[in-house]
């Protein structure tokens, strides 16, 4: 069980759509619109026990991501961008060359074709937002060459009044002899003030392309516990942080368990930041 509160870091996201070779390019963005610079430059994220660095980050002089590397090159990402905008992630690992088109309206992400080596694609990713432009609902489909779309997983999120996150209800829906039917809810709780630096991975489920919304903020601020309930193990972490000018420089964890055979045991694990 030494590794099941790694879990968490790398929640959700992804799921594919249509089947043309012959996909629009991405629509210019009018200017001035938001752009995707980054004002938190981060570049490691270090998770003890596993693949290191478990991200790494590369800017460009004007602050945007250019490349990302994952769990020590597992994944290594480059970003396109129009108009200051994302239009396109694409993988470059030897086994791995899937791309994302990012689809907007009204300046916000609104869908994510998921494009195989051969130009097909095979998953979307749909995104829903309330009337404060938060992120509330992503839903992924397999999209099969039949045309045949498969729902696969829905991702719903809410928030305190303050902007933070406060629940991710994740319901994985049943594909016979694909995928078995689950349903889990992860509760933060006891947001402290200091800047928050890596809520993107909330969106990056371990196996699935790298998915990146810098305009969108899930947690400004440091969540100091998560409970996690619903099918499966649950548990509840507390999070003590250290600071370098209102920054998490290291991420520390005490993770109980609250059933199966491990139920009152505690997990402790370890993650350190740095930055440019």
């Amino acid at each position: 069980m030494k590794y099941s509160s790694y879990i968490i870091i790398t929640l959700l996201v992804f799921a594919g759509s249509c089947k043309n070779k012959d996909i629009a390019g991405p629509t210019p963005l009018p200017v001035g619109e938001p752009v995707d610079t980054q004002t938190v430059l981060l570049k490691d994220m270090i998770i003890r026990n596993l693949p290191s660095p478990y991200y790494h980050f590369e800017y460009d002089d004007s602050a945007f991501i250019t490349t990302v590397n994952y769990q020590s090159s597992a994944g290594v990402y480059t970003l396109s961008y129009l108009n200051g905008r994302i239009i396109q992630i694409q993988n470059n690992t030897a086994v791995n060359k899937e791309r994302l088109q990012y689809v907007y309206e009204n300046g916000k992400v609104i869908k994510i074709n998921y494009i195989n080596e051969a130009g097909i694609i095979f998953k979307e990713s749909i995104f829903s937002y309330n009337d404060s432009k938060q992120l509330i609902k992503v839903a992924w489909n397999i999209i099969e060459t039949s045309s045949r779309i498969i729902p696969e997983r829905t991702l719903q999120l809410e928030y305190y009044t303050d902007g933070n996150l406060s629940k991710l209800i994740d319901h994985r829906i049943e594909i016979p002899d694909k995928q078995a039917e689950s349903f889990y809810i992860d509760t933060y709780e006891n947001y402290d003030s200091n800047t928050n630096a890596d809520d993107f991975s909330l969106l990056h489920k371990s196996g699935d392309h790298l998915i990146l919304l810098p305009g969108i903020v899930l947690q400004k601020n440091n969540p100091c516990k998560e409970t996690r309930t619903g099918d499966g193990i649950n548990y509840a972490i507390t999070y003590r942080y250290t600071y370098q000018n209102k920054l998490p420089v290291k991420k520390d964890g005490d993770m109980v368990f609250l059933n199966g055979d491990n139920i009152g045991m505690h997990n402790n694990y370890n993650i350190s930041f740095s930055y440019y």
